[in-house]
């Protein structure tokens, strides 16, 4: 809106506001803090469910904690599919411990499920990665899937660092003198 000199005008424009919203991080999910609550929520089936990828692109399916916890701090985006496994694992371990909930908003550009103006659910990320996991399992430089996975990768990490989650009211803001 443009303003002329003593001009007053009133305008009503979206404010929206990210931050946290439970997530938590690779890390995490690999210290004695993630393994009490992986295990008390019997969440070795949770991952065996999913598309999950090795470095090599072959499916991975835990069948211990140990399994996971080297897994996922193994985790590399030399092939995509992995970080992006690693990430989605994280969060689908967020979602089903009750830290995320899967209907919360995420910033989410580049993904098939973000509305126009970038902004998806978790559940829909979670379900287009795990997708994208089962399309594509060796995801090296080059590939044409690789900026596809990476997009969900970001979205997912920036989440689990609690970044991107649409809070219930806006930012404060001021205005200039």
């Amino acid at each position: 809106v443009n303003l002329l000199a003593d001009d007053e005008k009133t305008v009503l424009f979206g404010n929206l506001c990210v931050g946290a919203g439970g997530g938590k991080t690779l890390g995490f999910w690999s210290n004695k803090n993630g393994q009490a609550l992986f295990s008390a929520g019997n969440a070795l089936p949770v991952m065996v469910a999913q598309n999950l990828r090795n470095a090599d692109g072959t499916h991975f399916d835990p069948a211990s904690y140990t399994a996971f916890r080297t897994w996922i701090l193994g985790a590399s985006a030399t092939n995509m599919a992995y970080m992006l496994s690693a990430q989605m694992a994280a969060m689908k371990l967020n979602v089903h411990n009750g830290n995320v909930s899967g209907s919360a908003l995420i910033y989410a550009p580049g993904t098939l499920s973000a509305n126009p103006l970038g902004f998806a659910t978790v559940n829909a990320v979670l379900a287009e990665a795990n997708a994208a996991l089962g399309a594509n399992g060796l995801v090296l430089a080059g590939h044409p899937s690789r900026a596809y996975q990476e997009s969900l990768k970001n979205a997912l990490d920036d989440a689990n660092n609690n970044k991107t989650f649409v809070q219930p009211g806006p930012c404060p803001f001021t205005f200039a003198p």
